[in-house]
């Protein structure tokens, strides 16, 4: 933008590089930065095994090529798309990683739309996935650290264990406000609006709540799941040192608990005086799913709460 001003005064002009604080303030809701760092898992794996008895030079070399195609062709394609050229910095993106930071909005959503299309690259190979970390931080604070950070939480990606249909499948998977759940739970459709499945599909559906141009829904909801994400962790640890979050086979404990029906019976009393039919319903819906009598996992649920939170913030004087 030629004529971009922050509060403080400070003008942009054309073709000037935006600074970190420029890029922070363009940021949706809470003014920050968002780091991304992102690579291909078990690529020495791929190269090693991949190929079996047909691993010749040339096969090796082509198969190189193209992972490093992908990084450092497709991806800046993507950077330069009108979405994304003027509000992240590539700081790099070669051979089967990269490294990005700018609003923090932007960067997660281009997180997504890497990892959506180097799946239609690999034509849906289930064993041909990345991980990425994100991070927030202020204008302010060192980059150094905050590319620490998000190397940090890739490596809690990196630790992922989930199940897909009858299978374990390991990695794949990203950090975001410290929470790591798969891709496929994250969220890669980036066009859905109200889909409850996902986390990216839950923060749009709440956002769009509270943003409801008549009769919103109170942002007290977007708070109440936050508390119910937190009591659910509390939960969860006090279970991990007890030792009985694992079943016999070594898969996760279903967890229950008070703070579940709580929260039911705390959204109930939202839809009983919520006004417009419309998000009276929205509410009754989140309250269905809550108190469906399934197992509820309430760690991607409480991410898509802060994830909307975070959107809905409204601007912030100080950054630092």
């Amino acid at each position: 933008d030629p004529n971009f001003q922050k509060e403080e005064g400070e003008v942009l002009r054309g073709r000037e590089i935006k600074p970190y604080n420029a890029l922070a303030y363009d940021a949706a809701g809470i003014k920050r930065l968002g780091v991304l760092r992102m690579d291909v898992d078990n690529l020495g794996k791929l190269f090693s095994q991949g190929l079996g008895k047909q691993a010749t030079l040339s096969r090796v070399a082509s198969l190189s090529f193209a992972v490093s195609l992908y990084f450092e062709g497709w991806v800046d394609y993507i950077a330069r798309t009108p979405e994304f050229c003027d509000h992240l910095y590539c700081i790099y993106s070669g051979g089967d990683d990269l490294f990005f930071v700018g609003a923090w909005d932007k960067v997660v959503t281009f997180g997504q739309r890497v990892r959506a299309d180097f799946s239609r690259y690999v034509a849906g190979h289930p064993g041909l996935h990345t991980s990425a970390g994100i991070a927030l931080a202020g204008s302010k604070y060192p980059l150094a650290q905050a590319a620490e950070d998000a190397g940090d939480a890739e490596q809690k990606a990196k630790k992922a264990r989930h199940r897909v249909g009858n299978q374990i499948r390991e990695k794949d998977a990203v950090c975001f406000l410290g929470a790591v759940q798969p891709w496929a739970r994250f969220g890669l459709d980036l066009t859905t609006e109200r889909d409850l499945t996902t986390a990216h599909g839950m923060m749009r559906f709440l956002v769009g709540m509270v943003q409801t141009e008549t009769s919103a829904a109170p942002r007290s909801l977007v708070r109440q799941l936050v508390r119910l994400a937190l009591d659910y962790e509390e939960a969860l640890e006090r279970r991990r040192k007890e030792g009985s979050d694992r079943t016999r086979t070594g898969e996760a404990q279903a967890l229950w608990g008070p703070w579940l029906w709580q929260g039911v019976y705390q959204l109930a009393r939202m839809t009983s005086r919520a006004k417009n039919p419309a998000v009276k319903q929205d509410i009754e819906r989140l309250r269905k799913m809550l108190g469906s009598g399934e197992s509820v996992d309430m760690a991607w649920i409480g991410l898509a709460a802060r994830w909307a939170e975070l959107a809905l913030r409204r601007r912030e004087r100080n950054d630092s």
